[in-house]
């Protein structure tokens, strides 16, 4: 006799968009007729993925996340196009980053650790080797990482003590700023922004100038997708703070997004 699958009911809160695009889902699958039919399709492709496939997504994500980087950084140089930020914006660097830390993490939960720093270590040599990216790897005190040779590293005395990294770029700089590599000692190190601040404005005294033009996003509601002051907060210069996937040591996502949660440091 076939076995039926036994359905919960639960109660939960969440925005009005994540609402909206759990709508939107609804019929996209025969089978998938409810709310709950399409959080449950959900889960089959992101959480109840074979191993071998969920290792492969984790490798494709992170080598996209780390291109794309590299892309905005080579693009920087010339003209900006429209294909360039359709294709390669920081939010999309972001999404690739949260898609291969999704993998990562559940990876890490099944004790495969040494798969994830193999992947990671895999990622960044081929990178690494490849003549259009132009990269270096670095060692650190736990794992290595790997950027661009003109990104300017701020403490360069720290790479045997350090365990993460920090690159900092600032948005709609159209070429006219370099990177900056921060190495921090632990992790709440890496999102101290005011001391990482302080030490690209004395490498690079113009940096002052970016930091008091930033626009803060005005809310009018708080269920506004988008700010009031949407076109001046877009053209505004803005540095932005990221995680350097590195191979043997972790970082989470989550820990960034509690960190922004109390302290208002924030990616753009």
């Amino acid at each position: 006799m076939e076995r039926h699958k036994v359905k919960q009911k639960i109660s939960m809160d969440i925005e009005g968009k994540t609402r909206a695009g759990i709508d939107a889902l609804v019929g996209i699958e025969d089978g998938v007729s409810s709310r709950g039919g399409v959080i449950d399709y959900l889960y089959t492709l992101f959480v109840d993925v074979p191993e071998p496939v969920m290792r492969d997504l984790f490798a494709f994500a992170l080598r996209r996340e780390q291109q794309c980087r590299l892309s905005r950084s080579a693009d920087a140089e010339q003209e900006e196009s429209e294909d360039f930020w359709e294709n390669q914006s920081a939010e999309v660097v972001n999404t690739w980053y949260y898609i291969g830390n999704l993998f990562r993490r559940q990876l890490l939960k099944k004790g495969r650790h040494a798969a994830v720093n193999k992947i990671e270590d895999e990622v960044l040599s081929q990178l690494a080797n490849d003549d259009k990216s132009e990269m270096t790897i670095h060692k650190l005190s736990s794992g290595q990482i790997a950027f661009p040779d003109d990104w300017r590293v701020l403490n360069p005395d720290c790479w045997s003590t350090a365990e993460y990294a920090t690159v900092v770029e600032v948005r709609n700089g159209k070429g006219e700023w370099p990177h900056w590599v921060f190495l921090a000692n632990n992790a709440d190190e890496r999102f101290d922004t005011d001391l990482i601040n302080e030490l690209i404005v004395h490498d690079y005294p113009k940096f002052q100038d970016a930091l008091s033009k930033v626009v803060e996003p005005v809310f009018r509601k708080d269920d506004d997708l988008l700010p009031a002051n949407l076109e001046e907060w877009q053209q505004s210069l803005e540095p932005g703070y990221f995680d350097i996937s590195m191979g043997g040591t972790e970082y989470a996502s989550q820990e960034y997004i509690d960190y922004i949660s109390e302290h208002g440091t924030r990616r753009f």
